[in-house]
């Protein structure tokens, strides 16, 4: 999984809310995989030691940032979304509420080794009319990161869309 995208979905969850109203205040919010809830083996970050967040780019620049250890993981959605724009991820609404893999950020996930995904950016993926409901609904989870899919009326574009992972679009023909 990308690390960007990863620490993006970190900062940018507000973890005090879910611990006031989800959890009606018996959390604490807590930074690692060790709640505060067993201080015998929860461990708090120091205030004066710095983290840095290194970003390699598609085209190799590297941008980063520095903050405390104690606050790198803070709730702030501005940074989140800085990240998300210098890794590559890019709007597909004029809203701004939603974002893709563009292809920078698809270029930086292959110099990572983590995916190909510029194979299929852009692309269509279309199924004949004679599909199996059974054997497609077995093997949709392996549909990812293509533009569009078309699919015969028969089968079910909702299927398609919860399933699938960074699929755009999903029509039938």
């Amino acid at each position: 999984m990308d690390p960007a995208l990863l620490r993006a979905t970190a900062i940018a969850t507000n973890k005090s809310c879910i611990c006031d109203f989800i959890y009606k205040g018996l959390a604490a919010v807590g930074v690692g995989l060790i709640s505060p809830v067993w201080p015998q083996y929860y461990w708090s970050p120091p205030h004066n030691v710095n983290s840095t967040f290194n970003l390699t780019r598609a085209d190799g620049s590297v941008w980063s940032y520095t903050k405390p250890l104690d606050e790198v993981m803070e709730f702030d959605v501005a940074l989140a979304n800085q990240i998300l724009n210098e890794s590559g991820y890019i709007y597909t609404d004029s809203t701004h509420t939603l974002r893709k893999i563009g292809p920078d950020a698809a270029t930086r996930l292959e110099n990572l080794n983590l995916s190909s995904y510029s194979v299929a950016l852009g692309q269509t993926l279309e199924f004949e009319d004679d599909v199996d409901w059974d054997v497609f609904k077995a093997h949709v989870e392996s549909i990812q990161n293509v533009e569009k899919v078309l699919v015969p009326k028969k089968l079910s574009k909702f299927q398609v869309l919860a399933k699938a992972r960074n699929v755009e679009q999903v029509k039938s023909k």
